[in-house]
């Protein structure tokens, strides 16, 4: 049998009805695209066993019945891997001799990406997102969800002293609260912050390296900022926990808070581009920026979200590009974004309008 073959497939799909009876039809119609390019360059048989655990997965209700917004399946002889994506992806799908990845990149490397860290007294969520909205991501279990698991039975108990008045029969108890209530809960809140805030930043932030912002309360917002000690969170919180406001909203408010950060930080990224290609230490070049990814030169890759170069990166060859009557079409942008990321360097995707360059690739070199 032909062995080789990849196939990808990416939809958006639909949560609430009537929109979400789409998902299945489109489903079977990417399905039909598998089919028919594979029926040009395989037996009827293999084009049967190759698309068999797509079709198996079109008739799992289940599945179906709990949809994201986006929807990935990368498939091959060895492996059928599928992908609940939080945001919509374009309608594609893709044989070729390697998988086409630039949509999930698209989510995961997203020069928009950032944290919101959502706390109470009560409660701690974390959610992710990028400029199209947000999602809700498992806590670690390191993190405290609540201020008895961070503090137990260390919480602060007002401190009173019993004594007896003079100058009666027995005396009378007079009881003295050395502190307040409202000053024992600022304690514990404090301390409990402190304790996210670490818990978020070892097991979270480092990791992901993503600039983070607090929603809460503003009086939360402000000691949450007084004790952090995470470099990536943000000096600008959104002032509102999200379980005040209605999520379109919340979002809008979000992205008043984020998009200012982010443009600056892509201007930056320009900038740093434009002086290293001046000094031949970047190249917007697709066949000069393979070659470099190839030797693992590249230290930072932007790549167009948008736009696709039919072709392949070919180890110890550079680019082969295709004609347009191939059946089967790599992504040579797909290819250079995964092995810049397989040798340690930064790939960012980012739509047409926000890239420096023309060409759809801009690489800044290492050396």
């Amino acid at each position: 049998m032909t062995t080789g073959f990849k196939l990808s497939l990416y939809q958006p799909t639909f949560r609430q009805q009537p929109d979400k009876q789409q998902n299945l039809p489109r489903y079977r119609n990417l399905l039909r695209s598998f089919e028919s390019t594979l029926e040009k360059i395989i037996s009827r048989e293999e084009v049967d066993i190759i698309l068999a655990p797509f079709r198996q997965l079109a008739l799992d209700a289940d599945f179906w019945s709990h949809p994201l917004d986006g929807l990935a399946i990368l498939s091959d002889q060895n492996q059928f891997d599928i992908y609940r994506l939080p945001r919509p992806v374009p309608e594609l799908a893709v044989v070729a001799q390697s998988f086409h990845i630039k949509p999930l990149l698209r989510i995961r490397q997203s020069a928009y990406r950032f944290n919101v860290l959502a706390i109470t007294r009560k409660d701690v969520k974390l959610f992710e997102g990028d400029r199209d909205g947000i999602m809700e991501v498992p806590l670690h279990k390191g993190v405290p969800r609540t201020i008895e698991e961070a503090l137990g039975d260390e919480q602060e108990e007002p401190h009173v002293t019993v004594a007896r008045a003079e100058g009666s029969y027995g005396g009378n108890l007079m009881r003295h609260t050395h502190r307040d209530r409202q000053e024992d809960i600022s304690i514990d809140t404090e301390r409990f912050f402190r304790a996210v805030d670490s818990a978020i930043t070892e097991y979270h932030s480092k990791a992901s390296g993503l600039p983070i912002i607090t929603a809460a309360l503003p009086e939360h917002e402000a000691v949450f900022q007084s004790v952090s000690h995470n470099p990536y969170l943000m000096s600008v919180g959104v002032g509102i926990h999200p379980s005040s406001i209605d999520g379109h909203a919340f979002m809008e408010r979000v992205r008043s808070v984020i998009m200012p950060f982010i443009t600056e930080r892509l201007e930056r990224i320009r900038n740093v581009f434009s002086e290293s290609a001046s000094k031949d230490r970047g190249s917007d070049d697709v066949k000069v920026v393979g070659k470099a990814a190839l030797d693992g030169r590249i230290q930072l890759l932007m790549v167009d979200a948008d736009r696709m170069i039919p072709g392949v990166l070919v180890d110890g060859k550079g680019i082969e590009f295709y004609d347009a009557s191939a059946q089967v079409i790599d992504d040579v942008l797909d290819d250079i974004a995964e092995v810049v990321l397989e040798k340690g360097g930064e790939v960012l995707v980012v739509p047409s309008h926000d890239m420096p360059t023309g060409s759809g690739i801009a690489a800044v070199y290492r050396w």
